[in-house]
């Protein structure tokens, strides 16, 4: 009796061992296809963050700035070692200050912007730079201001006239006011 369950029972192990067979080829097939999209979803055809509304959020290429940052280094060595007169360190801090600027590194900038003016407190470049710090910020009042200062120092300044017009048309909506700032301009 033994042997004649013994047949049966082979052919059950055996039945539900290809099952298992199966199963585990099918989670190795499963783990490997995850594995390859998860290793090409890491490798992207450029070197750019993306938004998922297809935005570029930043470059991600390290040589594109190098430039910029050995002029920062040179820059902040200057002026830690530099004899110079207070225009001219107010000058450099002014520079350095739009190359963090360029390079998004707006806190930086800011400082440098500000001592720019505690050593030079008539560089109109810097207020205009201040001035649209602080129309991101949305201190609209502030911001006029600022580029009021920027007419009492230099009237002839057309980036303020632009930047003056940018506040009027976008966030206060006096577009009269910015058609004039914008006439200035042309």
């Amino acid at each position: 009796m033994n042997s004649i369950y013994t047949p049966v029972l082979i052919i059950k192990l055996t039945y539900k061992t290809m099952q298992y067979f199966r199963l585990f080829r099918f989670l190795v097939s499963l783990s490997s296809l995850s594995m390859i999209l998860f290793i090409s979803g890491c490798v992207q055809s450029g070197n750019v963050f993306v938004a998922p509304n297809k935005v570029v959020l930043a470059d991600q290429n390290p040589n594109t700035h190098f430039e910029q940052e050995v002029m920062i280094t040179r820059i902040g060595q200057v002026l830690l070692v530099g004899k110079m007169s207070n225009e001219e360190r107010a000058t450099l801090h002014f520079e350095r200050g739009v190359l963090y600027d360029s390079l998004g590194l707006w806190g930086l900038a800011r400082y440098d912007f500000t001592q720019a003016l505690a050593l030079q407190p008539k560089m109109a470049s810097v207020y205009n730079y201040l001035g649209l710090y602080l129309l991101l910020e949305e201190d609209y009042d502030s911001a006029l201001e600022t580029f009021n200062a920027v007419f009492e120092l230099d009237p002839s300044y057309d980036y303020t006239h632009l930047n003056r017009g940018f506040k009027f048309f976008y966030y206060v909506e006096r577009y009269n006011l910015a058609e004039d700032d914008f006439y200035e301009v042309l």
